[in-house]
């Protein structure tokens, strides 16, 4: 599967966080996300765009938005 089109759900799937516990998108049916894609933990551009997530979290927490990032590399 590729690139997903705006306003298309994103397939059902299941990774371990960074604490080793899984994960399902299903544990967040019918509540706001946000899904991120970075490709490496620790690179510039993704440190940035983590860090300006993590500034604007209190915003997201007003709308009862969860923030999700997802990254290749092992958890």
């Amino acid at each position: 599967m590729g690139q997903l089109d705006k306003g298309e759900p994103a397939p059902a799937f299941c990774l371990k966080d960074k604490e080793g516990a899984e994960v399902c998108l299903n544990d967040f049916k019918g509540r706001h996300i946000v899904l991120y894609f970075y490709p490496k933990d620790g690179s510039k551009g993704c440190t940035q765009q983590a860090k300006d997530f993590n500034d604007a979290k209190h915003k997201f927490d007003q709308m009862n938005v969860e923030i999700i990032g997802v990254s290749p590399d092992p958890p």
